[in-house]
This record gives structure tokens, C-alpha cells and sequence, in this order.
């Protein structure tokens, strides 16, 4: 007898109801399990009748869709014997899914378990196993687990017969990943205290990978030992030695993760897209896949969740109708064939999953090629003989006879993908080559990290056996030396280098058969562009596209420094500070630049400032090392038309006021590179690389000096708010010459001469339409979102470029920024306002924020950025 809300249907089943196809699976072992109420899907009850009087559920009648899916889903299979895992809250409780590449075999992996969610699904290199995490019910998202909960790590083979804990408590980090696998018995894992760990999943022994416990989730690291994410897509230096990690500048983004290899990054650049990649080597940033690909079908181009296969030749992820919410929204899951080489997709990503429930978070697997992948240039020879057997194959090439024998041989001439296969007593073996044109290689980047290092970036392994490296003024390097991967050559240059030499280099080739020599090359050398001064360096951050990096004193490591946003504060279309309603700070470097400072009584602040207005007073922060309004060790600021400087000695006080000096005079709009030094008993002023002011009213040393906070446009505590343009920072623990602060601004002054200006144009306009405004909840983990508004133009004022600007046009506007909604979402249709606008597509930057388009579509629409905006 059938039951209304329940019936039993075959293992794996696609029902089509109107249209639409929806996987369904209703036995488990022979059980008879509640089906979910269908009737939120169709309106017709005779549809729901038929459903439910059918014993066997047959696939929905062929349609174009459908044979182009079977097509996809026969192309991935014929890569090899493989399939796919995800994390699906079909059935109303989170459980991991299992699905053959060929379509077949759609089943639930993991058990129903009352009380518990099942998600972080992660396939062993040998395809035996999935590792996973169970969390008690609620106890996941984007938060710790609550104190007394647990969740365990589990291992389950993918057949589904056996499981066990493999750590009591675990975690993720955020809601992204759980594990990194080593080989076929070890992974890598967060434990439940935050701890990075390496486990062996035979015997159950681990050993601790990070010196610290993560406050809330953890790092997992690449197979290399060399890199670690938490969360953020700042791929941070891990040190062995020291089990610790160096930060590193945030892409934005989320999602981050590693290829199998260890050698590239991979996360999500922005919200929907693009899906980004990162050669961790030599730094080299691509994109996999855009938001809104045409390769995706419509209705299903907002990205998420990206994964690669452990070979790297598979690259499976979710899509959604252009929904964000990650626990609720109808995302499915995609794969597509990549090059492990490059991480290029090739053609079409095919659809693996069916239901209006959330499918997410996927891992896939495809079996290594029997004869090898190989790759090189024509003209090129290649030799296969399956390893430990000589008897005689059939052998085949791209589909043709080849002959027979125990070895294939084949002397290539053309470029493009061959695959060869050999068939024997119905055993099959395959193997791909992939050839490109004879080319030699090509240097990608070549910059100075300091005085004396030159890093040459390569887009292919090189062979230095018989390159030379001179000096052009006749000296050699003292050393250099070529990464493990042969991409990223090193060179380390004589301590007496002088600013204007020149690395002359030659006799590079590639590794082909027959090598491809690079044409000689020549770098200039000697300094980096900017800061030229590194003697006493203690912090630097010109932009947030640059590394910001020193070399600490105490340790001789690099360390890079990150700064965050609060209230307002955002980046530019040069990724400079915008500062007005918020402040950017500095984590974790009071300690060092405490000591530093009170150990030589010196101080250099630098930095390049663009003040909104000259109607700022308090003085309005700009850079400040101190705790509150009323107490600070120094504060660079604005006062009215004036640049004011408070430092803290026992004769000035501990707000640094008995005096504060007045240094010069700024101009509204317009940049100003300005430097700040104090010696015992003299303060000097530089703009724009001329001394402006020479004090003696400050006399003391640096004794009184307390543990304080490094931020930008304001105070700690607020109350203190500065508007305008900041970067170009770097404090020292000395005081600078005047012949050094000179070569300082002309080095910043030749980057901002280098920068293409960004067109703006200030508008009247009145609002037509308004996307729908982004909800914090369900675009989580984004605290910041951008909403696209409708314009029509009501009159243009005098301003620099000139972005024509059509009579209907669309703006992105900030709308909600550190979590708080922005007073541009109190706009009505109908509103008159006033809007300084860029060209969207000149602010890069945004690229990954979440961003609100709701608005109907329309392509040939111009696109613009509010810089700012009020209303009239």
C-alpha cells in the first residue's frame, strides 16, 4: 500500500515534474524512506498523483538538454573510470552525495544520522575513501562550534559499507574544507582546538603542524609544506621550522584551496565569480572561470564551491540562478575537464546534479591515465611500454591503427592533443600527450623584493646548465638558484651593488627534447621601486596590490604586513585607502614597532595623503600609534588647511600635545607626499621631497612610549574620523637624511606619474529603479555588498576625464560596508541625487565584493561606480 508523503522508488531515480528534473532517492538498503513533500513543486495534484502511484520512476522524455548532458557526462567518463562526492541538503539534513562521472549510480554516501550534519567531503588519492566531517545539528556555518560540541573527522569507503572517527574533534576552516590529503594514508586536518595537524589514518598517529591554536578555525596547508590558508585567499608562508605562518596581502575573496601537486591556489575572486588561480611560486594570478560565463547555461552562471581532482584534470564546482546564500540557495554541481598544467578549463562544464535543495562544496576523482600524461614541444619523441609487461598490445593513436608490440614509438610533428590507447585480452590502457609549437620560454616578471635579490619569473621550466649571469658594470652575482619547479629564478647580487645596474643574463633554454634558447635579456637592478630606503624600516604599505614587505631585523625573515577595514573604509580604483566614516589597521605589530622606537629615540613617518577637504578638525587622524583620543605615542593628522604632528615624550605629555606642531599647509584633492622625522630635540617637516619646517619645540626621548594601536583615519576608539586618500606608508625607527627622504618622493612621485588616470565625471541624476538590497544573513561570509541602481540623467558638472555618460545608465554603490547598511539604501525612486562616477570596469577592485543585480538585464547598459554620493 502507498501512503500519501511517502513511496518506494529505485535506489537512484530523476523525476521530471513540468519541466524540470529533480533527483530524488527514496531506499536506502531495501528501507523504505520518507520522500519530501513535492507539492511546493507543482500546482496540478494529478501530477503529484501520478508521482506517487509510480513503483518505478522513469528519466524525464529526451530532450536537447538532456542528450547534451548524457554527451557531457560520456566525454568526462571517457577520461577515465571516476566520480564525484558533495555535500546536499536534499532530505532536509545535510549528507554527502555520490555520483558515478558516467551519470549512473546516484545515491546517498553517508547514513542518516539523527542529529547530526554531514559536510567537507574530501575523496583519498587512491579513491578508496572519503574523509568528512560530522557536526552536531546547527553547530555549523560561519562560527566555531559552540563550547561542548563536537565535531568528529570521519573516514567512509566510497561504497558506502564502512566508516569510522578518525579525530573525535575537528573542524573546518570557515565553512570551506577540512582536510588535505598527502597520499593515501596521511592527511592534514584542524583539530577541535584550532591545531594543524597530519594525521596517519592506519595507525591513528599524528603530529602537530602549527605552532599555535587558531583563535576560531585553522590552516590547512598544500602538499609542499610551503603555504597556508584559513579562510582568506592570503596563501600565508608557512615555516616548518617554526610551524608558523606569515601574513600575506588578502586577495579577497573566500574559498581558497590547493592543487594536489602543491604548486597553485585556487579561490573564489569575488561573489558568483570569477574563480581564480594562483601559481604560488612565482605569484602569477589567472582566472579559471568568469561569473557569468557563456560556457555555463543560463540561469546557472553564479559560481561557487571550487575544487580540483587530485591529477588536477578534472575541476568540478557549484552554480546557482544567481542566488548567493550558501545554505539555502538552488545551487547544483558542475564539472569540467582542466589542464593540470595550466588549470585551464576545456570545453563545456557539464551538470552532475538536479535538485531545487542546496548541492554543494564538491570533490571528484578521476583514475590516473594507465600510460601517462606527458607534455612537451615538437618535434618531439615519444616511447610508451605498459610498465612490467612485454607482450604484445594492440596499440592505437587518435583513434587509428598503430600497430602491434610491446612498446609504442612515434615521432610527433604537429601540436595539439593526441591520445594513444593499447587494448589486449580485453584489458584497455590510455595515455594522452599534449604538444605545443616550438617557443622559447618567456620571462614573465623580473622585480627587486630588496637591494640585493632579482627574481626572474619564467612562463616554463627552465635549464640554467649553461646560462651566464654579469653585471653590467663587470661583476658577478654572488649566487643563484632555480625553484623546485623551474619557473622562478633567483639571483642574489654583490652587497656593493650600486641603484643604477644592470643583470645582463644569457644562454637560458627550456627543457624541450630539442631546447629553444631565450634571446638575452637585461633587468635593471639594485633597488626596489619604492620604499628606496630600507635601513630601519618597521612598517611599509604602499598599496594593497603590493607585497608590503620588510625583512625583520631579529629573525632575517620576511614579513609581510595586511591591514583591515572598519566602518566605511575601503579601497580605490589604485587600491589606496579610502578613508571617511572608517579606518584600515595594522594586527599584531605594536610590540615590535614599540621596542624599535624606544630603543633608538628616532622616528621617520612617511606617507602620501589626499585630503578630501580643509574642513577637518580634532585633528582628523591620518596615521596614529595610540591607544585613544587622549593618549598616543604619535599622530600625523589634519586641522582645518593644516598637517599637524603630535609625538609623546615625558615633556610633552601623554597625548602628545605640549606642543603640537603645525607643519604645512595642504590642498583639498590633491596628493601631497609628506615625511615627518624627529631626532632628540629636532623635528623636521618635508612636502613633496623640500624641507618645509625644522621645530625644536619638541625635546625627549621615547621612555614614556606605551603598547598602542596602529591605525589609519582614526582613532582606536573613533571620535576622530579623517576623509581622504592614504598610501604610500612606511615608518622607520631612525631619522631619515634629507638626501634619502629626496630619493624617497621621487620614487613614489615616478609611481604616481606611471598610474593611468581613471576618468570621473560628477552627475545630477534622478533614480529610476534599485536592484534588490543584499540581506547580511544570506551573503555570508561577505560583510561588504555592492546594489546597482537605474539613472536617468539630469545634468552634468564640470569635472576631470570625460566617461560619456548616456541619458539612462546604472551605477554599483556601496551599500553595506563592515557589516552596517550604508544611507544610500534610504533612496527612493524618484530621488534626485548628486554622484562623482568612474567607469566600473577601472575599479578592479571590486571584483571581490558581493554585488546586488537584480535589475532586468540589459548588456549594452554603461556601468558606472559612485565614488560618492548625496542627495539632493
Amino acid at each position: 500500500m502507498i501512503k500519501a508523503g511517502s513511496t518506494t522508488l529505485p535506489r537512484s531515480s530523476s523525476v521530471a515534474i513540468r519541466g524540470r528534473t529533480f533527483d530524488r532517492i527514496a531506499t536506502i538498503s531495501g528501507k523504505v524512506v520518507k520522500v519530501r513533500s513535492i507539492f511546493c513543486h507543482v500546482k496540478n495534484l494529478v501530477c503529484v498523483l501520478a508521482l506517487l502511484g509510480r513503483v518505478a520512476v522513469s528519466a524525464a522524455p529526451s530532450t536537447a538538454a538532456q542528450a547534451e548532458r548524457q554527451r557531457g557526462w560520456q566525454r568526462l567518463a571517457a577520461l577515465g573510470d571516476g566520480f564525484l562526492v558533495w555535500e546536499s541538503h536534499r532530505g532536509g539534513h545535510w549528507r554527502i552525495w555520490y555520483r558515478r562521472l558516467d551519470g549512473s549510480g546516484l545515491r546517498r554516501l553517508t547514513p542518516d544520522e539523527k542529529g547530526r550534519d554531514h559536510f567537507c567531503p574530501h575523496i583519498s588519492p587512491d579513491g578508496r575513501f572519503v574523509a568528512y566531517l560530522s557536526y552536531p545539528v546547527g553547530a555549523t556555518g560561519y562560527k566555531a562550534i559552540p563550547k561542548g560540541k563536537h565535531a568528529q573527522l570521519r573516514l567512509i569507503d566510497v561504497e558506502g559499507k564502512t566508516s569510522r572517527i578518525l579525530a573525535p574533534s575537528a573542524r573546518s576552516y570557515f565553512e570551506d574544507r577540512a582536510v588535505l590529503w598527502l597520499d593515501r594514508e596521511s592527511l592534514i586536518f584542524i583539530d577541535g582546538q584550532g591545531v594543524t595537524r597530519q594525521l596517519n589514518t592506519r595507525t591513528g598517529k599524528t603530529r602537530r603542524l602549527s605552532k599555535e591554536a587558531h583563535p576560531e578555525y585553522g590552516f590547512l596547508l598544500n602538499s609542499r609544506f610551503t603555504c597556508g590558508v584559513q579562510g582568506r585567499p592570503d596563501f600565508q608562508v608557512y615555516d616548518p621550522k617554526t610551524m608558523t605562518f606569515t601574513p600575506t596581502p588578502n586577495r579577497g575573496g573566500c574559498q581558497p584551496y590547493f592543487t594536489g601537486d602543491g604548486l597553485w591556489g585556487f579561490w573564489m575572486g569575488g561573489a558568483g565569480g570569477p574563480i581564480k588561480r594562483i601559481r604560488l611560486a612565482s605569484q602569477e594570478i589567472g582566472i579559471i572561470i568568469n561569473k557569468n560565463d557563456d560556457r555555463m547555461p543560463k540561469g546557472r552562471r553564479y559560481l561557487y564551491f571550487p575544487m580540483f581532482s587530485r591529477n588536477g584534470r578534472l575541476f568540478a564546482f557549484g552554480a546557482s540562478p544567481n542566488r548567493h546564500d550558501h545554505f539555502k540557495a538552488d545551487y547544483d554541481i558542475f564539472v569540467a575537464e582542466a589542464d593540470p598544467q595550466t588549470l585551464e578549463l576545456r570545453g563545456r562544464p557539464v551538470r552532475y546534479t538536479f535538485d531545487p535543495d542546496c548541492d554543494r562544496f564538491p570533490d571528484v576523482f578521476l583514475a590516473d591515465l594507465s600510460l601517462g600524461r606527458i607534455r612537451g614541444e615538437i618535434p618531439f619523441r615519444v616511447s610508451l611500454r605498459p610498465q612490467g609487461r612485454w607482450q604484445s598490445w594492440h596499440w592505437r593513436l587518435d583513434g587509428k591503427d598503430a600497430g602491434i608490440g610491446p612498446a609504442f614509438q612515434h615521432q610527433f610533428t604537429h601540436s595539439g592533443r593526441h591520445v594513444v590507447t593499447a587494448d589486449k585480452d580485453g584489458e584497455h590502457l590510455r595515455g594522452e600527450i599534449l604538444l605545443t609549437p616550438a617557443a622559447p620560454p618567456v620571462v614573465v616578471s623580473a622585480t627587486c623584493p630588496d637591494k640585493r635579490h632579482v627574481v626572474v619569473v619564467f612562463n616554463e621550466a627552465v635549464d640554467m646548465s649553461k646560462a651566464h649571469l654579469q653585471l653590467r658594470s663587470g661583476g658577478t652575482p654572488v649566487s643563484w638558484h632555480v625553484d623546485a619547479e623551474g619557473t622562478v629564478l633567483t639571483v642574489t647580487l654583490p652587497e656593493s651593488v650600486s641603484g643604477n645596474e644592470t643583470l645582463e643574463l644569457s644562454g637560458v633554454t627550456d627543457r624541450a627534447q630539442h631546447p629553444n634558447l631565450l634571446a638575452p635579456k637585461t633587468f635593471p637592478v639594485g633597488v626596489p621601486t619604492w620604499p628606496v630606503v630600507r635601513d630601519g624600516l618597521q612598517f611599509v604599505w604602499e598599496t594593497a596590490r603590493q607585497t608590503n614587505q620588510i625583512v625583520d631585523a631579529r629573525t632575517g625573515k620576511p614579513r609581510r604586513f595586511v591591514l583591515k577595514a572598519r566602518g566605511r573604509a575601503h579601497l580605490n580604483h589604485d587600491y589606496a585607502m579610502e578613508l571617511a566614516g572608517g579606518a584600515y589597521w595594522v594586527e599584531g605589530i605594536s610590540p615590535s614597532l614599540l621596542a624599535a622606537c624606544k630603543a633608538g629615540n628616532e622616528l621617520t613617518v612617511e606617507a602620501v595623503v589626499t585630503p578630501q577637504d580643509l574642513k577637518q578638525n580634532g585633528p582628523a587622524r591620518m596615521v596614529s600609534f595610540s591607544l585613544d583620543p587622549g593618549r598616543r605615542n604619535m599622530t600625523l593628522g589634519q586641522q582645518g588647511k593644516f598637517l599637524i604632528f603630535r609625538l609623546r615624550t615625558p615633556r610633552t605629555g601623554v597625548n602628545g600635545t605640549q606642543p603640537e606642531v603645525r607643519l604645512c599647509e595642504l590642498k583639498a584633492g590633491k596628493p601631497a607626499h609628506v615625511v615627518v622625522t624627529y631626532r632628540q630635540g629636532r623635528l623636521t617637516c618635508y612636502r613633496d621631497g623640500r624641507r618645509v619646517l625644522t621645530s625644536q619645540a619638541v625635546k625627549g626621548d621615547f621612555r614614556n612610549w606605551e603598547p598602542a594601536h596602529l591605525i589609519f583615519g582614526d582613532e582606536w576608539s573613533g571620535e576622530r574620523d579623517w576623509a581622504g586618500t592614504l598610501e604610500g606608508i612606511a615608518i622607520y625607527r631612525r631619522a631619515l637624511t634629507e638626501a634619502e627622504i629626496l630619493r624617497q618622493y621621487q620614487a613614489y612621485r615616478a609611481i604616481l606619474q606611471m598610474r593611468k588616470p581613471v576618468p570621473e565625471r560628477t552627475v545630477k541624476a534622478r533614480l529610476t529603479a534599485r536592484s534588490k538590497i543584499p540581506d547580511l544573513k544570506k551573503i555570508a561570509p561577505y560583510r561588504d555588498a555592492l546594489a546597482v541602481f537605474e539613472y536617468r540623467l539630469e545634468g552634468v558638472l564640470p569635472a576631470r576625464g570625460d566617461p560619456k555618460i548616456p541619458k539612462t545608465f546604472r551605477v554599483a554603490h556601496w551599500v553595506i560596508l563592515d557589516g552596517s547598511p550604508l544611507p544610500v539604501q534610504k533612496l527612493s525612486v524618484g530621488d534626485l541625487v548628486r554622484m562623482v562616477l568612474e567607469p566600473l570596469e577601472q575599479n578592479p577592485q571590486l571584483e571581490a565584493f558581493y554585488s546586488s543585480d537584480t535589475l532586468e538585464e540589459d548588456f549594452d547598459m554603461p556601468v558606472f561606480y559612485a565614488v560618492r554620493v548625496e542627495k539632493e
